[in-house]
């Protein structure tokens, strides 16, 4: 089964919690949303796809999400 999961949060906590995801072999794709965007495009080989605050377009695309911003 293929499962999208959506991470808010690119930086040092979204990334351990994308490898974790990823390793768990629950999910098979990780996309994230991060305030780097659109400077930043990438991270951990997952595409950066907008803002924090695109949550909403972004979620039909997706099985689950987690927010996993460590400095707030």
């Amino acid at each position: 089964m293929s499962r999208r999961l959506l991470v808010v949060g690119a930086g040092a906590h979204g990334n351990s919690v994308a490898e974790a995801a990823l390793l768990s072999s629950e999910w098979s794709k990780v996309i994230f949303l991060d305030e780097s965007w659109p400077d930043q495009t990438d991270s951990l080989g997952c595409r950066l796809v907008g803002k924090a605050a695109d949550v909403a377009a972004a979620s039909d695309q997706l099985d689950g999400a987690i927010a996993a911003v460590g400095n707030n």
